[in-house]
């Protein structure tokens, strides 16, 4: 990949980046590694983004909270970005009384789920007051907000390639496949 890419600095230690990085992208899909990665850098002041998810466990989420709010540690989906769904996000105001947000993914809950949450709150602002998991085939999840109106995410585990956003209302409907 260094070849590939005329990466010159080489290291057969990540730590030993120490002192020499502005920055550090952990862009691994295996969440169970970030906190491991990412904490030398951070208790050495050094700015760290790392793909989400970010943490499963609570312990590690607690280490991660003072370097987000301090702006040294950024953790989100592409997806918030995502130009498919510029349309809805700036046509939102439009949207009359949504009633439901789908969105429907590949792969596991734990991996992808966050993705799609992290695409839907780009475009809305959501209070949650209940969350349920329906276990299947696949995992739903269902977040119900204050003005009752629901969040679905399906986590369609080995499947085609998707994320897909659905979101529904008196007036308008959108679509959008990233």
């Amino acid at each position: 990949i260094a070849n590939a890419t005329f990466i010159e600095n080489i290291c057969d230690n990540f730590e030993d980046m120490i002192g020499k990085v502005d920055a550090v992208i952990i862009a691994r899909d295996d969440y169970e590694t970030h906190f491991l990665y990412a904490k030398p850098f951070l208790e050495n002041g050094i700015k760290v983004f790392i793909d989400k998810p970010l943490s499963l466990n609570i312990e590690e989420l607690k280490f991660f909270l003072p370097y987000l709010k301090n702006n040294q540690l950024m953790s989100c989906s592409g997806l918030r970005y995502a130009k498919e769904l510029d349309s809805i996000r700036s046509n939102i105001k439009n949207f009359i009384n949504i009633k439901l947000i789908r969105g429907t993914v590949l792969n596991s809950w734990e991996k992808y789920g966050i993705h799609m949450l992290d695409g839907i709150f780009n475009v809305i602002e959501f209070d949650v007051k209940s969350v349920l998991s329906v276990h299947g085939k696949h995992m739903s999840v269902i977040l119900k907000n204050y003005d009752e109106s629901i969040i679905q995410i399906d986590a369609l585990e080995s499947t085609v390639k998707t994320f897909q956003f659905d979101f529904w209302c008196e007036n308008e409907k959108f679509t959008a496949e990233v």
